[in-house]
């Protein structure tokens, strides 16, 4: 009767690992997929401030509103020396890893 028992707890308790990993994967797989997104954007943004087009022109060449792209343009104008990490750091607010 206890060998019974144990392979029911153990059957739960695996069940219930393997939804905590999938759900783990999943976030750690969106988090990787917005840092992606949001690097592209600020290695794009940093190469048309290098040639110094004004934020409409930057706005226009990606096809998107100057207000979706503003904070980024002012973070990365300020902060010509910083790489595009420097920048995602700041403009998330993580710590340096």
């Amino acid at each position: 009767m206890s060998d019974i028992f144990m392979e029911i707890v153990q059957e739960k308790f695996d069940r219930k690992l393997k939804e905590e990993v999938d759900k783990a994967v999943g976030t750690a797989t969106v988090k990787n997929t917005e840092k992606t997104k949001l690097t592209e954007r600020i290695s794009l943004i940093q190469k048309k401030c290098a040639r110094n087009k004004s934020l409409a022109r930057i706005a226009d060449d990606l096809e998107t509103d100057t207000e979706e792209i503003r904070s980024l343009y002012e973070v990365i104008s300020k902060n010509p020396e910083k790489t595009v990490e420097e920048i995602y750091q700041i403009v998330t607010g993580e710590a340096q890893k």
